[in-house]
């Protein structure tokens, strides 16, 4: 953002467009994106503290972006958690049933857990208020077996009970080892979103378990659904004159 001028005040629409196009020569569109949404919170903050009144990026509109959704596949789960290191599973595993954000996952504590009541309470930091999420079977199992720290409440932790900040690094390298290229830890959200529509579920209830504001950000999984709905079209086979012996009659002149 060093191509701005430092105050608010003297950064206009037309400058913002120059730095929008200028900016695209040398980086991807949702990277732009990215920027002119920090730019546009800085401006809010601003705003709310009654420093500046309007917020220009709101007339500057954003590039398009192609959704990107990247999953893993069954045998790809496999490997990466074969190749995983022993505190990274439980991470990832908890990931992959409850498409958590990683920074929802790493601020997880032993009291926001219910396994009376198999739940998850967590305010997630980019909603608005507490959810409750319901834990599958697997992961009960596997949030019993992470060892508790003797003083600290948190779930995931390191040696001084402290929650882990970066994991980023190491899960790279436990892709790299499991041979999966292109995939980040936020992928595993996908993931979860994917595999939960390709077993039959819907959208409305995905976009709970999500924490989607709305049902338009959730949209975008839909056609990963067409998987599951081409094997259930087959129960249709032989109902409506898909039956061989019916065929057979027919030909017969029966």
């Amino acid at each position: 953002m060093d191509a701005f001028p430092c105050n608010l005040q003297d950064i206009t629409i037309d400058k913002i467009k120059k730095y929008k196009a200028d900016r695209r020569k040398d980086v991807s569109p949702a990277t732009v994106n990215r920027e002119l949404s920090l730019l546009s919170h800085i401006f809010t903050i601003n705003i709310e503290d009654g420093k500046i009144h309007y917020d220009p990026t709101k007339k500057v509109k954003r590039f398009k972006e192609k959704p990107r959704i990247r999953f893993l596949e069954r045998d790809e789960i496999d490997r990466l958690l074969a190749h995983a290191v022993d505190y990274q599973r439980p991470i990832i595993q908890t990931a992959l049933h409850t498409a958590f954000r990683v920074s929802d996952i790493l601020a997880l504590t032993w009291g926001q857990i219910d396994f009376a009541r198999r739940t998850i309470t967590l305010t997630q930091i980019k909603t608005d208020g507490p959810i409750l999420q319901p834990m599958t079977e697997e992961l009960i199992k596997v949030l019993t077996t992470v060892p508790r720290h003797v003083s600290s409440p948190y779930i995931f932790h390191d040696a001084d009970g402290k929650p882990y900040k970066r994991i980023v690094k190491g899960f790279t390298a436990a892709c790299k080892r499991a041979g999966i290229k292109d995939f980040h830890f936020h992928d595993l959200r996908h993931t979860f979103a994917s595999h939960y529509l390709m077993q039959g579920g819907d959208l409305k209830t995905l976009q709970v378990l999500m924490g989607h504001k709305t049902i338009a950000m959730t949209a975008k999984y839909a056609h990963l659904a067409q998987r599951h709905l081409h094997q259930e079209i087959k129960r249709i086979d032989n109902l409506f004159g898909g039956n061989d012996d019916i065929n057979a009659n027919r030909a017969n002149g029966q």
